[in-house]
């Protein structure tokens, strides 16, 4: 089990949980309904996790608490990794979860996660150039060395799971899973395997 799960089992899995037994499905339909990372200029990293909510279950209030305690036992220091809001609107619950930055994100959750300028991947243990596409073709190496002071994404996501990912510039170039759904926006799309998808841009 991921250290997410683990971590926020008792807030968030018990939710789930319950609402899979009352048959409620988790909204998945647009990329502002799913769940979403989303990353900043100055580092940080916003996630968003969405999904169905029955207040006779649940208190937003003592969720919300509850969360934080749940990230404190995680965080090493004050503000790396912060419970920013917990809402509740039309029975969907809206967790937003800010990391200061790609290690608080991996070491919290246990998934690979690299946020950074492209020549910086490859000393992370990243190969940019075998995991995007441009028109289909792999990138060539003079679109490589062209892109090295672009930023990108390397993001793992688990099996069966789709998720949205927002930029703070133009996208530039993608995995094959993954689909550009506006400017600054794309989908990974779900995987019948966990797999590492990447995004670059400006």
């Amino acid at each position: 089990m991921r250290r997410w799960q683990q971590a926020i089992s008792i807030v968030l899995m018990l939710m789930i949980l319950i609402c899979t037994m009352s048959g409620c499905g988790k909204v998945n339909s647009s990329q502002s309904g799913m769940d979403t990372l989303s990353f900043m200029k100055d580092g940080k990293i916003v996630q968003t996790i969405v999904d169905d909510f029955d207040p006779n279950y649940y208190d937003v209030d003592e969720l919300s608490r509850m969360t934080q305690d749940k990230i404190d036992l995680y965080s090493d220091t004050e503000g790396d990794i912060v419970c920013e809001s917990v809402e509740e609107k039309d029975g969907i619950i809206t967790v937003k979860i800010v990391y200061l930055n790609d290690e608080n994100y991996t070491d919290f959750n246990d998934r690979k996660l690299f946020f950074g300028m492209v020549k910086e991947a490859a000393s992370a243990g990243y190969s940019v150039k075998d995991m995007v596409l441009n028109d289909g073709e792999s990138l060539s190496d003079e679109q490589l060395e062209q892109i090295q002071n672009n930023r990108c994404v390397i993001i793992q996501t688990g099996a069966e799971e789709e998720l949205g990912v927002n930029v703070f510039d133009k996208i530039l170039y993608l995995s094959p899973d993954v689909i550009k759904s506006g400017n600054k926006d794309a989908i990974i799309q779900a995987g019948d395997t966990d797999k590492t998808s990447c995004i670059v841009f400006k």
